[in-house]
């Protein structure tokens, strides 16, 4: 984007993230997930947008803001989702799970990432990574809303 320094960007992110970890325990305590992760998503779109449109020095850093104030919250809520959700004998397979899919997107994120700048530009490529809170803030609609009907147990089992 014609900044010669990104590091900025990338301390604003992680400072960001780290102060909103601190306190989104307290947040999915109190508030039901649909409502944490559509105004987390929202902030990420948000900075994908800042950065896909700015030219000016100080908003592009500013964009590590919102980005790490969205992705700071949906990991760890994402996380006890995950594991909230399934029977406590399969927490452990839960959570392995989850991290495994993560690591993957991570990867594969990196790699079609770096095709669509190579094809496309650092710009239109912050575009499409708006896909990437867009898709699954979709898929949290819809299973978020969905009611999930509980068996009661038998013995414990």
């Amino acid at each position: 984007l014609g900044f010669g320094n990104a590091g900025p960007f990338f301390i604003a992110a992680a400072a960001a993230m780290l102060a909103v970890r601190f306190g989104s325990g307290l947040f999915m305590d109190k508030y039901q997930p649909l409502t944490i992760l559509l105004p987390s998503l929202l902030l990420t779109i948000a900075a994908f947008l800042l950065l896909a449109f700015t030219s000016n020095r100080l908003l592009f850093y500013g964009a590590g803001i919102p980005l790490g104030l969205g992705f700071g919250v949906v990991m760890p809520l994402l996380s006890a989702l995950a594991v909230k959700r399934t029977p406590k004998r399969r927490w452990g397979a839960a959570n392995a799970t989850f991290y495994l899919c993560v690591n993957l997107g991570f990867g594969t994120g990196s790699f079609f990432g770096g095709l669509a700048i190579d094809a496309a530009g650092f710009r239109n490529a912050f575009l499409l990574g708006i896909l990437t809170a867009v898709i699954p803030g979709l898929l949290g609609l819809v299973y978020l809303r969905r009611k999930r009907k509980i068996k009661p147990r038998r013995n414990g089992a």
